[in-house]
């Protein structure tokens, strides 16, 4: 990617997630080094000379990246002193997703949370923006209400913690409200068989109601499911369904979107069980893809779930693998339940 200010290719992690402050209209155009060099100059946004306050938290976190990108210290060692290889002996922590993907991350009291997702997205090719980070039920935040950076210390974590990596697929917007979850798979190689597409529907960590095939319509007519959409002639199938954002009740704070066999004992026999996400009104525009990774030797996987927190929705992957269908759902109540649980407040 070329950066419009100083017109030199490089790398996606060199630009910035997001824009320098709340205010800025605009995508962020200008790596990282021309944004913080433009406001050391002249404390302005560099591509809409917004005035950007020395206390603004997207600017710390701008230049806390920058920071972990280009460390002003001997190569071998990172920004908080220990060494960047995760070495037999070494200390570390775990991070690891929703699906059982994990990785290491060298342990340091003093390593702040920022330098820790810099690390995932190295590794793991999140970027940070589309990172949420649990530890004990608790979302560790980047910045205190001070605006001193947060670290592992912060939160009491020591060395052989497991920290949940939480995926943000997409941020909607309050503008939105008619969204759907197109869910779709192919067909086994042998054979004739179905995946079926539910949203179930919780309130915290209680179970409330569960839209599928059978339930077409759930949550005060807020979701709407299409039933079975089967194409013969390209070995397809679909489920569609539709959620109406303004009209689910208030007490309802996570939908899970999962797929389960009818009769296989394992979604692995399917092609490319995926997710596409996108406007009623506007079918083209993907807001989100997600194809699952891992479709192992279980009869359901729970591919996605639409969160509120602070009264705004957002999309996350899950890629969570379960027992049950769309006959017998208390297994992938249990699964739903405990993904509650593992994202915290």
């Amino acid at each position: 990617m070329r950066c419009k200010k100083c017109g030199v290719d490089k790398l996606s992690r060199e630009f910035p997630p997001f824009t320098l402050s709340v205010d800025c209209y605009h995508p962020p155009l200008h790596c990282l080094r021309c944004v913080m060099s433009y406001w050391n100059l002249h404390q302005q946004c560099s591509q809409c000379n917004l005035d950007v306050p020395e206390t603004s938290l997207t600017l710390r976190k701008c230049r806390s990246i920058i920071e972990a990108l280009f460390p002003e210290v001997h190569p071998t060692t990172d920004t908080e002193g220990e060494p960047d290889t995760t070495s037999k002996g070494s200390q570390t922590i775990t991070v690891t997703r929703l699906d059982g993907e994990a990785t290491e991350v060298a342990y340091n009291p003093t390593k702040t949370v920022i330098r820790v997702k810099e690390s995932i997205q190295q590794v793991m090719k999140i970027a940070i923006s589309k990172q949420r980070l649990v530890y004990n039920g608790d979302e560790l935040e980047e910045f205190s209400f001070n605006n001193t950076a947060n670290t592992l210390s912060t939160y009491g974590i020591k060395p052989g913690a497991t920290i949940h990596l939480i995926v943000l697929l997409y941020a909607v917007p309050s503008t939105l409200n008619n969204v759907v979850f197109d869910l779709y798979w192919g067909f086994p190689s042998d054979g004739l068989d179905y995946l079926d597409a539910s949203a179930l529907i919780y309130n915290g960590l209680n179970y409330c109601d569960v839209a599928d095939w059978e339930n077409s319509c759930k949550a005060r007519g807020a979701i709407f499911h299409s039933g079975d959409m089967i194409d013969e002639t390209n070995n397809t199938g679909h489920h569609i369904i539709k959620v109406h954002l303004n009209s689910l009740p208030d007490y309802v704070t996570h939908v899970f979107f999962a797929l389960s066999a009818w009769d296989s004992p394992s979604i692995s026999r399917f092609k490319n069980p995926s997710l596409r996400f996108y406007e009623e009104s506007n079918p083209r525009d993907m807001l989100c893809k997600d194809e699952t990774k891992k479709a192992g030797h279980r009869q359901a996987i729970i591919m996605c779930s639409l969160t509120k927190r602070g009264g705004q929705w957002f999309v996350h992957e899950n890629g969570k693998l379960s027992n049950g269908n769309a006959r017998y759902y208390s297994p992938l109540r249990k699964t739903a339940r405990a993904i509650v649980a593992t994202m915290g407040h």
